[in-house]
């Protein structure tokens, strides 16, 4: 398995950058995307491989990667 971490922080492409992981990804994923910003992010489809983390107070860069290795399950 491969765990991808996404620290984002009012990304506008953010939903492009997720879509195209997910349609070229091959063997089984998982996405981990911090959202720094406090925005709540509407993919048009829902994914059981993506999961959005809204903190209460943005965390940064670093504590966003890092919470995003605290959950992943496979090589990152």
């Amino acid at each position: 398995m491969l765990s991808i971490i996404i620290p984002s922080y009012k990304e506008p492409y953010l939903l492009n950058t997720i879509n195209s992981i997910l349609s070229c990804a091959q063997g089984e994923i998982e996405i981990f995307v911090n959202v720094d910003d406090g925005n709540p992010i509407t993919p048009q489809k829902k994914d059981k491989r993506v999961t959005f983390n809204y903190p209460e107070t943005p965390l940064g860069m670093r504590a966003g990667i890092n919470l995003g290795l605290s959950k992943a399950r496979g090589k990152y």
